[in-house]
């Protein structure tokens, strides 16, 4: 993809292509933003078919000096739409079934970071297929209170890769609302594993068996144990390890569901705050319909040489968990 024009195809003040002004001395587009209430767009003149794939993935090497003051719906966008082609040819009455809508999106959608160095900003947004898409249309959108972005070069594809926002934004602290359900079976005599949950957030995931599936995490997570004698009594902290766990159901049968550690890591009695950093993929074994995100705090073993009895956890809470799951597909060789 090189060639960017206005919709209206018209020569407006806030769009211009530079000689020179790119990486490496190339060409480059500049965009400057209109205040946080315009929308200044550009477009790729050829439409792109639908290749079938179940997402587009552009990446766009930019420097940008947009100030910006809600990362969720502004600095610069990529936006797509879907269109079904009418009968005849040329087709005269194309209808459009699908607007990616980034404003909806949240910050996912939007690159809202300064650089003044080249740098690249990349989107992944997926693509119904049930809605008989035949073409699709790329459009940037600018949208900030001042700045502008210079973008030296845009690539869009196909991309095989489909994402899931399963992240919680935010801080959440609770102290009752815990489920404690066992995850594993002990062996060899030992007790079974026990996590205690709080389910936050559901999303519907179709995934078959065989996909690849990759989760990228980042957050804050904190959890307490505690442990009692007969009757209650001399109850005193207990240490633990917290973290992130995604939950997934089956389709068949559907009422049988997966458990995948995603982060897991040790706190002491003093109750210190964890945070998760990393990535774990895995190959569906199953096919699965829907995920839940469940913070987890799970109690260490209690101290029986004490008298102690019986454990549970009194407090857990979460902030800022990112967390996006890529179900990605696989194109093999033919002959």
């Amino acid at each position: 993809m090189s060639l960017l024009q206005l919709p209206e195809q018209a020569d407006v003040a806030w769009a211009r292509l530079l000689d020179g002004a790119g990486e490496g001395g190339s060409y480059a587009y500049q965009i400057d933003a209109s205040g946080a209430s315009t929308r200044n767009r550009m477009m790729y003149r050829p439409l792109m078919p639908n290749g079938g794939s179940p997402s587009m993935k552009t990446r766009l090497r930019l420097t940008s000096s947009l100030t910006v003051g809600n990362p969720a719906f502004e600095g610069i966008a990529v936006r797509h739409r879907g269109f079904k082609l009418g009968g005849g040819i040329p087709s005269t009455s194309d209808t459009e079934v699908w607007d990616s809508d980034p404003e909806s999106k949240g910050t996912r959608a939007w690159y809202s970071e300064q650089s003044g160095t080249f740098t690249d900003a990349v989107f992944v947004e997926p693509v119904p297929d049930n809605l008989g898409i035949d073409y699709i249309t790329f459009e940037l959108i600018v949208r900030a209170a001042s700045g502008q972005v210079t973008i030296s070069s845009v690539e869009c594809r196909n991309h095989y890769s489909t994402p899931y926002d399963l992240g919680i934004q935010g801080s959440q602290l609770w102290t009752s609302g815990l489920s404690n359900e066992i995850v594993a079976q002990g062996i060899s005599g030992d007790g079974p594993v026990v996590r205690y949950f709080r389910y936050v957030k559901t999303v519907q995931t179709p995934i078959r068996k065989g996909q690849l599936v990759k989760n990228i995490l980042k957050g804050a997570i904190t959890g307490r144990a505690v442990e009692f004698k007969a009757g209650g009594a001399d109850a005193r902290r207990l240490a633990a390890s917290v973290g992130i766990v995604i939950k997934m159901r089956r389709v068949n049968p559907n009422t049988t569901y997966d458990y995948f550690t995603l982060s897991a890591a040790p706190v002491s009695v003093d109750n210190k705050t964890v945070f998760a950093d990393g990535s774990t993929e895995f190959r569906a074994l199953h096919d699965y319909s829907q995920t839940e995100v469940l913070p987890f705090t799970e109690p260490t073993q209690i101290s029986t040489a004490d008298g102690y009895i019986s454990s549970t956890v009194d407090r857990m809470g979460i902030e800022d968990i990112e967390l996006d799951m890529f179900v990605i597909d696989y194109i093999t060789a033919s002959q």
